[in-house]
């Protein structure tokens, strides 16, 4: 569907070819089949066209440098589209996530902040506002936003995670428990979710939960090395160390590159060899 609307944008500049809408048009549908430099491109050229026009192209434009990891090119775009229209909760939103991705964490916040100042059911500021204070570990302030989240749209799967996420650090595992059911429960299909119930359940000593949480992960998504590596770790605690030895060797094959791995790797079988040379001396 969105090929056949790429091929209707370029035939309508075949004919309109200074026509900036149909460029703003075909720079979003770029933009959703993920080709972002067809995209930045085509939001360039809106903007030549129509350079003291909406500033929509530029919020569009910023948007695919901060996809394209183009922090800098991003930053300029959504302040040049905040001094043609200032009040656009939508801009300073973004602005606010590239600088937490700066690690200018006071001028973030203060962008989440005016993004809701303008728009006050802005859910979407309120969680990225909670994702900041989290980070900085203020769990308090975090929750507080993620709660307000959820009060202006309870299905949010993602925010009902976030406050899981919050209680386990909290170290309150039955109310952890229970977001992640609810989040599960709006998103069966959520990976992220059944892992981190499955932590849970290690932590609450339910260890037949916590594998069918991970297995049911790795249902969803065999490629989900984390979802491998918990497993491990929850064979390793039961003291099944092969098997333990087996998903771990699986997570590297999907992650060659993770350290953790390796290094969990390594002991597994450190421990495996020292059970094989007990075994031979009780014998």
């Amino acid at each position: 569907m969105l090929e056949e609307a790429s091929q209707f944008y370029l035939k309508a500049l075949q004919i309109e070819p200074k026509n900036h809408e149909i460029y703003g048009q075909l720079g979003r549908v770029y933009e959703s089949l993920n080709n972002l430099e067809q995209a930045r491109q085509c939001y360039l050229n809106a903007i030549n066209l129509n350079k003291f026009g909406p500033s929509v192209y530029y919020n569009d434009l910023a948007t695919v440098y901060f996809k394209m990891n183009m922090l800098k090119e991003a930053k300029a775009s959504y302040l040049k589209a905040l001094e043609i229209f200032p009040e656009q909760p939508y801009c300073y939103n973004g602005l606010g996530l590239v600088y937490q991705q700066l690690s200018m964490l006071k001028q973030s916040k203060e962008c989440f902040q005016k993004a809701l100042e303008i728009y006050p059911n802005y859910v979407s500021a309120y969680i990225n506002l909670g994702n900041l204070f989290y980070q900085q570990n203020l769990l308090t302030e975090a929750k507080q936003q993620f709660e307000k989240a959820l009060q202006l749209d309870p299905l949010d799967y993602k925010c009902l995670y976030n406050l899981g996420n919050i209680y386990i650090d909290m170290q309150m595992l039955e109310d952890a428990k229970q977001y992640f059911l609810k989040a599960l429960e709006i998103n069966p299909q959520y990976v992220n979710g059944h892992n981190n119930l499955g932590l849970v359940y290690i932590d609450m000593k339910m260890f037949q939960q916590a594998k069918q949480c991970f297995l049911k992960a790795l249902e969803i998504d065999p490629t989900s090395y984390k979802s491998y590596a918990y497993l491990a770790e929850l064979y390793a605690h039961q003291e099944m160390l092969e098997e333990a030895q087996q998903c771990f060797l699986k997570a590297l094959q999907i992650n060659p590159q993770s350290s953790f791995i390796k290094n969990n790797l390594k002991m597994i079988e450190i421990q495996i060899a020292l059970k094989k040379e007990t075994n031979k001396l009780d014998c």
